[in-house]
Parts: structure tokens; sequence; C-alpha cells
């Protein structure tokens, strides 16, 4: 099956430090990294890794991190055919510090804000050779929206991951065949009661903890994988990617889930993003 993947493209900036700084602090680190980012071109490079057969759509600058990201998608196995290089705009960027086994963020959005409803729809010809279609929310939500509606009228599968926090219609979960949520994002959907609500559909991640979904008869858990964490970005966008491998080829969604629990777990012992993605006999040597 053909995937294709709408979202983010960005540079992440990585500093690694023993401690994040107070207020006022300044303190010194230990490393400091440029490596390709974006939620969408995580999940995107994390099946190109995997073996899936992945389409990007999205937006970069006119600058020369627009170009790596280009080189970057084609180095590991991503279509690159529909991203847009715009003019006069940044290639979207993420500020990221690494310290205590965990992460904090700054997104700027750049090309990645023009990414909206009418952007997605200039490529309604492409998205109809996609068989599954993948997004998030680090672009304007109205793309995701249409992509959700897109889905359902041709009978492609949407996989929606309700990150980073923005608003949306709730029409988009609606719509979506695999809804992925966080231990945080559940509360929005009313808390853990929502996964009896739609069997099958809604996937909890708790981190360490494993997964967790409702079957239609029981609650079942997938545990995490016991690993020693280095760096956690990037740990939802591989489970992400990971688990639209497995649909594209046919797996039931326990088998799909526990596939992506174990290299969403293989990320998390090295450092980066995109760079530390397994390859799909790291991931096989370890199910």
């Amino acid at each position: 099956m053909k995937i294709g993947i709408v979202g983010s493209i960005n540079v992440d900036f990585v500093t690694v430090a023993k401690r994040n700084p107070s207020v006022g602090e300044t303190i010194v680190g230990e490393t400091f990294r440029v490596v390709m980012g974006g939620k969408g071109a995580n999940v995107a490079i994390a099946i190109g890794r995997l073996g899936g057969s992945v389409t990007m759509f999205g937006a970069v600058g006119d600058d020369d991190f627009g170009k790596k990201a280009i080189v970057n998608f084609k180095e590991n196995n991503v279509g690159v055919d529909t991203i847009v290089a715009l003019k006069n705009e940044s290639t979207g960027s993420a500020s990221i510090t690494v310290a205590e086994g965990n992460n904090t963020i700054i997104v700027i959005g750049g090309a990645n804000d023009k990414v909206d409803e009418k952007f997605i729809k200039s490529f309604e010809k492409q998205l109809l050779a996609c068989d599954i279609i993948g997004t998030q929310l680090e672009i304007d939500p109205s793309a995701a929206l249409w992509l959700s509606r897109f889905a359902r009228k041709n009978g492609k599968k949407f996989v929606f991951n309700r990150s980073p926090d923005k608003k949306y219609k709730p029409e988009i979960i609606d719509n979506a065949d695999i809804l992925i949520v966080n231990e945080i994002e559940i509360n929005e959907l009313g808390g853990e009661g929502a996964l009896l609500k739609h069997p099958n559909k809604l996937i909890l991640t708790e981190g360490a903890n494993g997964v967790r979904f409702y079957d239609g008869n029981k609650m079942v858990h997938v545990p995490a994988p016991k690993v020693k964490v280095v760096d956690t970005v990037g740990a939802g966008d591989t489970f992400m990617g990971a688990l639209i491998v497995k649909m594209s080829e046919g797996a039931t969604l326990f088998d799909a889930i526990k596939f992506a629990a174990v290299a969403a777990s293989l990320k998390c012992t090295k450092l980066g993003a995109q760079t530390a993605m397994p390859t799909r006999a790291e991931v096989e040597a370890k199910i």
C-alpha cells in the first residue's frame, strides 16, 4: 500500500545538558547538533527507514535548510515530489533542549504555517494514489480537517495524531480510522473512558508504561520494551510511522502496535529524532 504523510518539515537545533536552567540562569551544556525534524517529516522518515512506500506532502523555505531537508528525505526513501519550496519563507525550526531524560521544545512554523486546506487541496490527485494518509497538528488544522473528509469520501485509511496542542474540529476525530493520543491529550476526550467509546481506533501511548486500546471486548495493554533512555525526541513520531507501516502490510492492530512500541523504544536509545530511528532489521530483531 502507498502511504501519504502530510505535515511539518523542520530543522532541529538540539542542545544536550545535564539539567534545564532556571529563569535567568546560564549553564554550560554538553553537546549541540543541527538535525532534520518536524513531526510530519519524522513520521515519513520512520516509514521510509522501516521499508514503507511513503510520500511526503509539505513545504520548506527557499533556504539551505530546505534543500538539506529534501536531500534527507531522498536518502531515507521518502518521495519528495509533493514538497514545495516557498519563496521568501524560512524552513520551520525547533529549538530542543534534552536534559534529565526529557526534552523541552520551542517550534517556529515558518513554511509549515502555509500548509493549510488550500495548499493540500492542490495535491488531490497525488493523495488519491495513497491508500493510507497520516497527519498531525504541526500544520494548519484546516488541512487536517480537509484530509479527514477527503479520506472518508475516497475510502482511504486516515491516521491522526492529536499533537501538538492546537484547536481543531472534532470532526477530524470522527473521520479518523486510527487516533493516537498521549496521557495528557486523552483528558481532552474525557479521560481513559474514551477508549471504550472508540474500540480499535483510539490508541493511548503512555511512554515507558506502554500502549493501551480497547478491542471491543476487553482493554488491551501492549508493554513497552525496557531500554536505557537517551533521548525521547521523535519517539511518538516513530511509533506512528511504524504503526502505519504494519497497517499497510495488513497486520492486526495488536501486532501493529507491538511493532510500533518496539520501534519507538529503540529510537529512545539514541540521540536525535530521525537519525536515531531504527531500521526494519533492528526492530524485527527485538520482537
